[in-house]
């Protein structure tokens, strides 16, 4: 069955993208699945910086000259449409360890998906917005945009009306996809993988318990798990401080979390820089 990866990135997410591929083929030797990296407005000397790569480059449409819309947007039309199983990924996250079991695991049927990490409510008020039905209530299954692995010959529909209702509503991409989720009645079939392990939304990847650490040359959280995948714009000076204030207001004075955040910070912007800055050479694609 056919395996692929699609990443949208705007010209300001070169470093992300550089890192998202080099870690992909570091902890990935013999790839599980072929990148599409659709590209938007990138420059032609961008665009041939990519040339030798093992990937498939994608110009992206200008549908709406918004890039908000046209780079996040249309990524869900592109991969509804790609045959087999597909991951949907964005352009600033990067790899820690080898994915291709969630592959093997979407391969039989099931959604695999980042957990929110948060407990998301659905009222009649979803109804009213998008026009269709939305099952009232909570939910144990609400997932993050990416990562998300999927059979697009069973569930590609979810990510087809993601992109129908989107231009229409122009709702954010989490959302849409929690709403969708339930309204197609396919959460009886989402593995989640939990947010410290793949995303670190709301901080979980510097907070005590889940924070990322390193042992014995393994990425894994404090709490034992394996850690996949990290997400963030790891480049910017001012995203990486923005870690340390959130944390500081969580913390509360307590120098242990405070300490114990900043080692997992540098941890993860030390291994960001080491992907960005990695030659990589072509391999072989078997996706």
């Amino acid at each position: 069955m056919n395996r692929h990866i699609v990443v949208a990135a705007s010209p300001e997410y070169r470093p992300g993208l550089l890192a998202f591929l080099n870690s992909y083929e570091k902890h990935h030797p013999i790839k599980p699945a072929t990148v599409h990296v659709l590209m938007y407005d990138w420059p032609e000397s961008l665009y041939e910086e990519l040339k030798g790569r093992d990937i498939v480059r994608v110009p992206l449409p200008h549908v709406t000259g918004v890039k908000g819309w046209d780079c996040k947007a249309y990524r869900f039309k592109y991969a509804s449409e790609l045959p087999g199983v597909v991951m949907l990924a964005d352009a600033d996250m990067f790899f820690l360890a080898d994915c291709t079991r969630w592959f093997d695991v979407a391969a039989h049927g099931f959604i695999v998906a980042g957990a929110n990490g948060s407990v998301v409510g659905f009222t009649g008020e979803h109804i009213a917005k998008y026009g269709f039905d939305v099952p009232k209530g909570a939910s144990a299954f609400t997932i993050t945009s990416v990562p998300t692995i999927l059979r697009t010959d069973i569930d590609g529909d979810l990510w087809a009306k993601v992109y129908e209702v989107k231009a229409a509503v122009r709702e954010c991409d989490f959302i849409l996809q929690n709403v969708l989720l339930r309204s197609l009645k396919k959460t009886d079939r989402v593995i989640l993988l939990s947010a410290q392990q793949v995303t670190g939304i709301h901080h979980f990847q510097l907070k005590p318990n889940t924070r990322i650490v390193q042992k014995e040359g393994i990425w894994m959280t404090e709490d034992g798990m394996p850690a996949y995948m990290c997400h963030g714009k790891w480049w910017s000076q001012g995203w990486r401080d923005n870690l340390m204030v959130a944390m500081t207001r969580f913390a509360r004075g307590d120098a242990n979390i405070l300490r114990g955040a900043e080692a997992s910070r540098a941890l993860l912007y030390a291994a960001f820089q080491g992907y960005c800055n990695e030659a990589s050479e072509p391999r072989p694609n078997t996706g």
